[in-house]
């Protein structure tokens, strides 16, 4: 867990950070929002600080629920806290945005994430291609693949079967040939 203050470099807190961790892992592969804020707090009180990537464990048991009010908020209090976000951290939110089918949130942060000078990847671009392409909006979700693209992302499978499966809706077969030539 990256934490601000580990204890002062005391190595007796070593043990302590690694529980913290090993909990928030377990807190996002649940899904756990409620349990991963209460550890998230607990550390505090143990006079450690929570860093970037103690609030993206958070931030993915959001993602796994689509909760986007605790999403934003808990990416709000990071940047309240001087903590600055990742692409990782981003991507976390927009997942969250995307599961809920709040697209435009989605974009927002996304846009937010490529202002801060934080590159997308084929996670964060994949959730909107394939969020749009499951919401049947076809030209919205070429829109991001061209996005993605033109950025020099790489792209996963998870965001050209979105995108296949929206040309397969449409009956725009060569739209998925353009594509799949690009793979």
């Amino acid at each position: 867990v990256d934490v601000y203050d580990e204890g002062g470099g005391d190595p007796t807190n070593a043990h302590i950070v690694e529980h913290f961790s090993e909990a928030l892992r377990a807190c996002a592969r649940q899904g756990d929002i409620k349990a991963a804020e209460k550890c998230l707090r607990a550390m505090e009180a143990t006079g450690l600080r929570p860093g970037e990537k103690s609030y993206n464990k958070v931030l993915a048991a959001c993602g796994r629920r689509g909760e986007v009010n605790e999403a934003e908020r808990f990416l709000e209090e990071m940047k309240s806290k001087g903590i600055r976000p990742t692409a990782k951290t981003y991507t976390a939110v927009i997942h969250s945005c995307t599961r809920a089918g709040r697209l435009a949130n989605a974009e927002m942060w996304m846009l937010e994430m490529e202002e801060k000078g934080l590159e997308g990847d084929g996670v964060s671009y994949g959730s909107l291609i394939h969020a749009y392409a499951k919401e049947g909006q076809f030209d919205q979700a070429e829109r991001w693949m061209n996005r993605a693209a033109s950025r020099g992302a790489k792209l996963n499978a998870f965001a050209y079967n979105g995108f296949m499966i929206a040309c397969g809706r449409y009956m725009d077969s060569y739209a998925g040939l353009k594509w799949l030539n690009k793979m």
